[in-house]
């Protein structure tokens, strides 16, 4: 066998099942439950088209406070109006950014634009 040379004692079998254990508790508490997007802020990036797009649209309909992100202004401006057409509360906050994410810079100037209207607060959700 090529493990038979390694022995583990009882301490290590014990902490290993308990570390199994907790650990398999945290992610049934993560996913174990549905998560509600409704009223938290979701940052949706490449949210102007195709899968981005997609989960954006989801997440209005749950009633979700979505900012989408991506290069193209005019594609943004399209999905921002198919956003609007998905919106179930008056109150729900809809906006789009146009920045390129493919820098560090870049990146963290979209997330800092995005979050101002939430007075700097990180968004509830990133996808």
């Amino acid at each position: 066998m090529l493990f038979s040379s390694i022995s583990v004692g009882t301490t290590e079998v014990v902490l290993f099942t308990i570390g199994i254990a907790a650990l398999t508790t945290a992610v049934m508490g993560i996913f174990g439950k549905k998560w509600n997007p409704r009223g938290k802020h979701c940052y949706v990036t490449g949210g102007s088209t195709g899968l981005g797009l997609q989960v954006a649209i989801q997440l209005t309909q749950k009633g979700g406070n979505v900012s989408i992100v991506a290069r193209d202004e005019e594609k943004l401006r399209k999905a921002h109006q198919l956003l609007e057409s998905h919106r179930v509360s008056p109150e729900q906050k809809l906006n789009w950014y146009s920045y390129g994410l493919n820098t560090a810079s870049a990146s963290a100037a979209a997330l800092e634009a995005a979050t101002a209207p939430y007075g700097g607060a990180c968004p509830d959700a990133s996808f």
